[in-house]
């Protein structure tokens, strides 16, 4: 199935999911790849992985971890069937949701995640585990965890036979075009009081992967970036957090929007897909986490179109990310510096009397 596409524009491909790390990767390569790294100070940076079909299909996944992260991996293959004009299938697998690794998650079905995003027409989610073997179907190959799931560095997870039909351009246009779809839902607008109000949103994530130490980098970023705003929200897993952050913005003089809907009165996928929501519906985006990478504010990020900041200024995974990227990344800031950069790439006046 590694061959290119017939002409029909019309035709039908399945997605087969992720392959990481298979490289076939002589030893004097891989030397000369640590050796660079070394010298210039930057992450190991390997080619972009180049297998058979037949390897492909006995090592691709599709992904079963969580909202951000399954909606990231498939953002490139829902614009490369926009940009070959193909009917693209999507498998999600019985344990959608992260359910494997943390079992209170929500699972996540073809018809839950319908029902919350605005699909491309082209785009047709089905609940499987397996492909059908004589389908059409293409993969995700990456030479390491993550790159997938950025915007700039997914380009280079594309197959090569279907990589070399493209434009990075065009793909990077066509990918903002999806995401931004995407998030025009009218599940977005359930979140804030008024949907049309701009704020600032703060998603700090704590019971899994919270970092409790980046609190002076977090109080910094919200004094700069509160000076643009009269509205903030609070996204979080963990009440008492959310009610201490609420407080920290209404020392900034941000009024901190409720949410009208009682968290009790909803079920867990239902907290899910409004906390996600609100996201998308900010101005601009801070998030506190571990490692300063989360893929659920990031893919909120995306389909806003909106700037987001990391409090950890130095992530590995963004440093890992931006040496793999042959092209700036855009919109993603780290840290307390980053929040004076986000504020001047405000594409509007958010201040409202």
């Amino acid at each position: 199935m590694g061959r290119p596409p017939p002409q029909d524009s019309t035709s039908t491909y399945w997605w087969a999911g992720t392959m990481t790390g298979h490289l076939r990767l002589s030893p004097v390569r891989r030397v000369v790849c640590k050796l660079r790294a070394r010298l210039t100070g930057d992450p190991l940076v390997l080619p972009a992985v180049d297998v058979t079909p037949e390897e492909a299909r006995a090592h691709a996944r599709p992904t079963t971890t969580g909202l951000g992260d399954m909606l990231l991996s498939w953002m490139m293959p829902m614009t490369v069937a926009r940009l070959m004009q193909w009917h693209l299938r999507v498998p999600v697998p019985r344990l959608a949701g992260g359910v494997r690794y943390e079992p209170t998650r929500p699972r996540l079905t073809a018809a839950v995640l319908s029902a919350n995003f605005n699909w491309p027409r082209n785009v047709e989610l089905v609940d499987t585990d397996e492909i059908p073997s004589a389908e059409n179907w293409f993969h995700t190959a990456e030479a390491e965890g993550f790159l997938n799931a950025c915007r700039e560095t997914s380009f280079q997870t594309i197959p090569k036979w279907i990589r070399k039909q493209l434009n990075q351009s065009d793909y990077l246009a066509a990918y903002d075009d999806v995401a931004s779809e995407l998030g025009r839902c009218p599940a977005s607008t359930q979140g804030v009081t008024n949907p049309s109000l701009p704020y600032l949103a703060v998603h700090m994530r704590r019971k899994d992967k919270g970092d409790v130490a980046d609190e002076p980098e977090l109080v910094r970023m919200i004094r700069t970036t509160a000076r643009h705003f009269n509205h903030a929200l609070v996204v979080s897993d963990d009440l008492l957090v959310r009610e201490q952050t609420s407080r920290l913005l209404e020392a900034q003089g941000l009024t901190v929007l409720p949410q009208p809907v009682d968290p009790t009165s909803l079920d867990v996928s239902q907290r899910l897909f409004r906390d996600f929501h609100c996201l998308v519906r900010a101005k601009l985006i801070i998030s506190s986490v571990a490692q300063g990478w989360s893929a659920f504010p990031y893919a909120a990020a995306r389909m806003g179109q909106v700037p987001l900041l990391f409090t950890l200024e130095k992530s590995p995974v963004w440093r890992v990310l931006r040496a793999y990227s042959s092209r700036n990344i855009s919109s993603v800031h780290l840290g307390p510096a980053g929040a004076e950069e986000a504020c001047r790439s405000l594409p509007v006046r958010t201040r409202i009397a």
